[in-house]
């Protein structure tokens, strides 16, 4: 980017339209967090692609938002509502019957098939996924994402954002601390 051009930039909700950049910044994300590990794990070809993040974005309880940089995607984040239901006025009538359906499906599905197990109320923020074009990195536009993210929490009576980060990326931790995020647990990973 040429630093003396005017950076024109814009947070919005993703559309159908963005999956294919969404797609190639998430596949770029899921290699950059893989040489990072020391190689392991496996990329999953599926996560990256175009069907997958259309499929991913008609989910009520999941919200893509992007960067907009003088008209091109430069960057976006993926945000997920957990153990909240959303009801139709959030949705609207028809997303939310859908939705119903699906999950009384799945209610089912585990009841005749699955050992029943407790109800958990879990309620809360996930942020599945955050990536920023290289060239617009350290231009605030991470922050940008992550403070449009939050105010979507916010607008579900969402009280707190999870997220998890390789400890190998010490810029990411870096970055996730600055806006307030603290360590909470410890994952650890042998390869076998």
């Amino acid at each position: 980017m040429n630093r003396s051009e005017p950076t024109l930039r814009s947070i919005r909700v993703a559309n159908e339209e963005d999956a294919a950049a969404i797609a190639e910044l998430s596949r770029n994300l899921l290699e950059f967090e893989k040489s990072l590990n020391g190689g392991m794990g496996q990329l999953n070809p599926w996560a990256g692609g175009v069907e997958e993040i259309l499929k991913q974005m008609m989910r009520p309880d999941t919200l893509f938002l992007v960067a907009v940089i003088n008209g091109e995607i430069g960057g976006y984040i993926k945000t997920i509502i957990v153990g909240h239901q959303l009801g139709p006025a959030e949705l609207g009538f028809a997303r939310w019957l859908l939705g119903l359906v699906e999950s009384g499906g799945r209610r089912t599905f585990n009841f005749l098939l699955r050992r029943p197990r407790p109800s958990v109320v879990l309620s809360g923020g996930y942020i599945s996924g955050i990536f920023v074009r290289a060239e617009h990195r350290r231009s605030n536009t991470g922050h940008l994402l992550v403070e449009a993210a939050e105010d979507w929490f916010r607008q579900h009576d969402i009280a707190t954002a999870d997220l998890h980060v390789l400890f190998a990326n010490a810029a990411a931790r870096e970055f996730w601390e600055e806006l307030g995020y603290e360590p909470v647990s410890l994952g650890m990973q042998k390869k076998i």
